[in-house]
């Protein structure tokens, strides 16, 4: 169930902040973690895979994380219950 509402966002973290330019990706958040680099919420644009995403992240930051951010279950639960 997990798996059928995946929606392409990823956590990442790298030595250097994304910047604003185009991506095939949306910067949802990022935090600056001092002396451990940046980290970011990013969400891929519709029909884009995690690799189109980390080729594109490699070219601009030198990227020490990467993770799918896969929705619990009551995450799951909650956009149900709300969008009904």
């Amino acid at each position: 169930i997990r798996n059928e509402y995946r929606d392409g966002t990823y956590k990442v973290r790298s030595q250097e902040a994304l910047n604003g330019a185009s991506h095939p990706f949306e910067v949802l958040k990022q935090q600056d973690l001092g002396t451990q680099g940046h980290e970011a919420i990013i969400k891929a644009h519709a029909g884009i895979t995690a690799n189109e995403v980390v080729a594109a992240l490699i070219q601009e930051v030198s990227l020490q994380h990467f993770e799918e951010q896969i929705p619990t279950m009551n995450d799951i639960f909650i956009k149900l219950v709300t969008n009904n």
